[in-house]
Parts: C-alpha cells; sequence; structure tokens
C-alpha cells in the first residue's frame, strides 16, 4: 500500500502527502487478526501515545468490532525504527 500510495502523491499530487519520505520516519501500525483468539489487534509504536486520536480512524476504515479489538504497541512500530 505504501509504495502505491507513494507513487499517486509523487506523480499526481505535485510531491506532497504523507506518503512523501521514509517510512520509517511517519507514524505506522498494522492491523492483525488472531484465529486463536478471535480478535483484531492493532499494532501501533509509542508514537500512540500521543495521537490516539487515530483509533475511531483506524476503526472506521477497516471496520473492526469494538468488542474484538484491541491495541498494542510495540517498539518496531516507533517513528524511526527499521528493518536493518
Amino acid at each position: 500500500m505504501w509504495k502505491k500510495e507513494y507513487r499517486k502523491q509523487k506523480y499526481h499530487g505535485n510531491g506532497v502527502g504523507s506518503f512523501i519520505g521514509e517510512y520509517q520516519n511517519k507514524p505506522r501500525g498494522r492491523v492483525f487478526y488472531s484465529l486463536a483468539d478471535d480478535q483484531y489487534i492493532i499494532a501501533v509504536g509509542s508514537w500512540y501515545d500521543d495521537h490516539k486520536e487515530v483509533l475511531p480512524l483506524i476503526m472506521e476504515e477497516f471496520d473492526l468490532p469494538e468488542d474484538k479489538t484491541v491495541v498494542q504497541q510495540a517498539s518496531h512500530w516507533d517513528i524511526g525504527q527499521t528493518w536493518r
């Protein structure tokens, strides 16, 4: 998704947008589903502590049920982290 949105903004959005720049310098995370627990996990970094207003946006975007969704923080999703 990142690459697709980056190209849209780079070539059709005058090089401006939230996907322009290195991905590790942006707030990021993932949504997982655990079959064993029958629950959705929103994985985020410590940036979430200062931006909890994103939770309703994530819940709506992925159509997540409130009673089966949890938020978990992990340092991998912190701003500035990479696979290197």
